[in-house]
């Protein structure tokens, strides 16, 4: 008899911690995780047994269930891009053409540019980038006088601006959004068609080209909305011998070092 109380008392006593690991084991696992989780930062997959057998990414509020945002990480690697935008451009010439004629002008004026980029991420905060693009054109008259004779006559001088840059990106990226600072240096060059008129004469047409090296600075931001993809925008300037052109642009960007991530802000 009392080896029969003895074994009932037993499977008793094994019923009750059974049902109370039942109901207990499932929180104490789930607070057991999100501490390590808040110690390492890392993700940890939470699997059948902890939230009703799924098997999927969560952080933290384990036990409400509640699924971590996606988020996107960025990794080493490269990016490409196109942006558009509008230039302002500010010119002062002072050239001669063939003949000597000194022909003054000072433009002023906006214009479509463009330019097409590729570039590598250092590291999720620095890349290093190379564009290429149209920085703008613009058309001004001008008056001259020509030295071998004297006469003076009217011009009209079309400038074409366009350039090749390399430059470091250095700024702050969190949860899609990376906000930087352009330092870099140009290499660009200038044609110029030149139209001088002289009353009574025929039109003189005149073509010259320059190129030289200047800097660009610029401030931007970008957003990836989605997995690769960033909407950027950008303002920058460039030193084209001496003068300005100042360039405000949007684009688009793919980005093949981003990769998926789950996780809070």
């Amino acid at each position: 008899m009392q080896s029969i109380t003895k074994i009932t008392l037993i499977l008793n006593l094994f019923i009750s911690l059974n049902l109370y690991a039942q109901e207990n084991l499932p929180q104490a696992v789930g607070q057991a995780a999100e501490g390590v989780l808040e110690a390492t930062g890392e993700l940890i997959e939470y699997t059948s047994g902890v939230i009703g057998g799924r098997s999927q990414p969560y952080y933290r509020d384990a036990l409400t269930e509640k699924q971590a945002p996606e988020r996107f990480v960025r990794e080493r690697g490269l990016y490409i891009g196109g942006q558009f935008g509008i230039s302002q451009v500010s010119l002062n010439n002072n050239e001669r053409n063939e003949e000597g004629v000194n022909f003054q002008f000072t433009a002023e004026d906006d214009d479509l540019a463009s330019k097409w980029y590729c570039g590598y991420w250092i590291n999720r905060n620095v890349s290093l980038e190379l564009s290429h693009g149209s920085l703008g054109k613009v058309t001004v008259p001008f008056n001259f006088q020509d030295p071998r004779n004297g006469r003076e006559g009217t011009g009209e001088a079309e400038v074409d601006i366009s350039g090749l840059t390399t430059s470091f990106l250095i700024g702050m990226y969190k949860s899609g959004w990376h906000g930087y600072l352009r330092l870099g240096a140009n290499s660009w060059s200038r044609n110029l068609e030149s139209r001088f008129d002289v009353v009574g004469e025929e039109s003189v047409r005149r073509m010259q080209s320059k190129s030289g090296t200047g800097y660009s600075i610029g401030l931007g931001a970008s957003y990836e909305f989605t997995h690769g993809w960033m909407l950027r925008a950008e303002a920058e300037q460039n030193d084209i011998d001496g003068d300005t052109v100042n360039v405000f642009s949007v684009g688009l960007q793919y980005d093949f070092g981003s990769i998926r991530s789950w996780m809070w802000d």
